[in-house]
């Protein structure tokens, strides 16, 4: 297994990490706004299926993530850019552990809301 350490970083590489990213987006900002207003719009979407959209909005959302990295990877290195970048999560050879993070993410969502539930529920028997 592999062992993934956080790297701590100086303000001042933040920054640069921020002023790279806005540098990627004036590259070409009809492209972002277009994939983003495609990402909203497929969310808004899976959101109209009751549970179901719900649940597959959160399973999906880690390969769609790496999409838009996959696309300011394009951009930063001036690659042809096409719309299935957005999906390129799914289409290539990690989609099973993007797929498998996005079950995790569902998982530990839930446990999140759940364990808000029963905090709820004790505060309001218990009046702590």
């Amino acid at each position: 297994m592999i062992k993934i350490q956080p790297s701590v970083v100086t303000v001042f590489e933040g920054r640069s990490w921020l002023y790279n990213g806005y540098r990627l987006f004036k590259k070409e900002p009809s492209v972002w706004l277009v994939s983003l207003l495609a990402y909203w719009t497929a969310m808004f979407l899976f959101g109209l299926i009751p549970i179901l959209g719900m649940i597959l909005s959160l399973i999906l959302s880690p390969g769609l993530a790496f999409g838009f990295i996959s696309l300011g990877s394009a951009l930063d290195n001036r690659r042809p850019i096409a719309p299935r970048l957005i999906i390129s999560g799914f289409t290539g050879s990690k989609k099973s552990e993007l797929l498998i993070l996005g079950f995790f993410y569902l998982l530990f969502l839930a446990l999140l809301v759940l364990l808000a539930s029963l905090c709820s529920l004790f505060t309001s028997l218990f009046g702590i």
